[in-house]
Parts: structure tokens; C-alpha cells; sequence
């Protein structure tokens, strides 16, 4: 899962710095799309952990 939110993050931001360099709209609005989808993921997988009671970090996948 670690990986999924480390690439979803790089995706988000290399579409914000295209969307702010060539400033298309829809780029900018799929790079917040797309940030936010990690921030949801990354909330999620943190209430897993809680909620199953171990505080351990997850292994890279």
C-alpha cells in the first residue's frame, strides 16, 4: 500500500507542476483529484491500523 500512495503522490504532483506550467484548468483540477485520492487512502489506512490494534508500520510491497 505504500507504494500505491508514494505513486499516486508523484502523479499528483507532476501533473500540478504541468498544470501550473502550461496552465490547463483540467490538469490542475486531475492533479487535486488525484492528491486527494492519496490523502483518502493514506486516512484509510490509518484507521485500518487502529482499528486492528497494531501500531506497526506496513512492510513495503
Amino acid at each position: 500500500m505504500n507504494r500505491v500512495k508514494y505513486w499516486l503522490s508523484m502523479v499528483g504532483l507532476g501533473l500540478a507542476l504541468v498544470g501550473v506550467a502550461t496552465e490547463n484548468r483540467y490538469v490542475i483540477w486531475g492533479a487535486i483529484a488525484v492528491l486527494g485520492l492519496a490523502v483518502l487512502i493514506r486516512f484509510v489506512s490509518r484507521r485500518r491500523e487502529r482499528m486492528s490494534g497494531t501500531d506497526e508500520a506496513e512492510p513495503d510491497e
